[in-house]
């Protein structure tokens, strides 16, 4: 019994490390930003990215649907299979994460101009650093979420942290 509550304590730890680690490293760049005495830009960013940070969470749906057949597989002991099956998800999250950048590069920048106004449209340089950040960000996602499934919860969830912390 103690056993069990200890790893139910360890594994939902690493997963709160996690997420407190993709916090960090979403809020970091408006808190350099905002430090450098540019609160404008700020604003301008969370208007530019808030298209990216959309479409990256659903382009990661297909690949989390099919987690709990990933741990099942795993579960079964069948290595091959297994390996087979993270090599195409870590494909279709990177093949979709380069369809976000693409509609990143496209449509952001009239989807800003028209939604909020040009004025909040943090410029071309930016738009084309959020779409190689959501190809890093959902390789990212595909690096922690796979393992966490087979049991590495807390590993993923300090270098996650870490990740965070040094991305201030």
């Amino acid at each position: 019994r103690v056993a069990d509550v200890r790893r139910l304590f360890v594994e939902g730890a690493g997963a709160w490390m996690g997420g407190w680690g993709w916090r960090l490293v979403a809020a970091s760049d408006s808190l350099v930003l905002a430090a450098l005495g540019r609160p404008a830009e700020v604003a301008a960013l969370a208007c530019t990215s808030k298209l990216a940070q959309a479409m990256i969470q659903l382009s990661w749906i297909p690949c989390d649907n099919g987690l709990i057949g990933l741990a099942q597989l795993s579960a079964e002991g069948q290595s091959r299979r297994l390996r087979d099956a993270l090599v195409v998800m870590v494909r279709v999250y990177l093949a979709l994460a380069g369809a976000v950048a693409c509609v990143i590069v496209a449509v952001n920048p009239a989807f800003v101009r028209q939604w909020v106004g040009p004025e909040m449209f943090a410029g071309m340089t930016a738009n084309a650093l959020l779409a190689a950040l959501a190809i890093a960000m959902s390789f990212g996602h595909a690096v922690a979420v796979v393992p966490s499934v087979l049991g590495r919860r807390l590993d993923i969830g300090i270098a996650t942290l870490a990740c965070g912390v040094l991305h201030l």
